[in-house]
């Protein structure tokens, strides 16, 4: 299981451990953008296939893939095609079980 936070210039993926500890780790691989750090991730939903998908203050739109390490990062082939998705911030993004992504 994870736990997705963001905010000013970050998103973070949490790991939860059901140890005897019961802890929640960040995973430190995980959300780092490869070139351009946006001012504000600003929304974020879960794709049907397990990704996690972002919207930014400058309207671009990144998906976030799994790798066979649990390592999320951005998709380029996919993000490619996204990141001037708007002209303004991503105010919401939300999956409906077909895959359609709604954002605005």
């Amino acid at each position: 299981s994870i736990i997705v936070t963001y905010g000013k210039e970050h998103i973070h993926f949490w790991r939860m451990f059901f140890d005897k500890d019961r802890k929640i780790m960040r995973d430190k691989l995980s959300g780092n953008f490869e070139d351009r750090i946006p001012k504000f991730v600003t929304s974020v939903c879960f794709s049907t296939n397990g990704d996690v998908i972002s919207g930014d203050s400058s309207g671009a739109i990144l998906v976030w893939t799994r790798d066979s390490n649990s390592v999320f990062s951005v998709n380029g082939k996919i993000s490619a095609q996204t990141r001037k998705a708007h002209k303004k911030s991503v105010s919401a993004l939300c999956m409906l079980g077909d895959g359609t992504l709604l954002s605005g």
